[in-house]
């Protein structure tokens, strides 16, 4: 009885071992945070143009618009917004949270 719980533990803790393995970061893994100004929206292929940088916007992204549960067709060109996109080896960029920024708020350009 003794062997097969130690041959269960045993079991037990290298399934553990190599659960928590570390990772290694897969394609879009890479999450950026910057600020900008709404310059482009294109509601048909959910695309919007960001201080001169052309991004697509994820069907779940998590959008705020003053201060308040927002759509990406909310959005309006001029909006001063912060943002997390997503980085793909292809060169991709995808918006996974929006947030405008407060009107007194000007965006940091990084």
């Amino acid at each position: 009885m003794f062997s097969q719980c130690k041959a269960l533990l045993f079991g037990v803790l290298m399934a553990g071992a190599v659960s928590t393995a570390p990772a290694f970061a897969a394609d879009g893994d890479r999450i950026e945070v910057t600020q900008g100004e709404v310059q482009e929206l294109d509601f048909g292929t959910s695309t919007t143009v960001i201080s001169g940088v052309s991004y697509g916007v994820a069907p779940d992204a998590r959008i705020e618009i003053a201060g308040t549960y927002g759509a990406f067709t909310m959005l309006t060109v001029g909006m001063d917004v912060e943002f997390s996109f997503r980085r793909f080896d292809d060169g991709r960029r995808i918006i996974i949270e929006l947030e405008q920024l407060p009107g007194n708020v000007q965006p940091e350009l990084f």
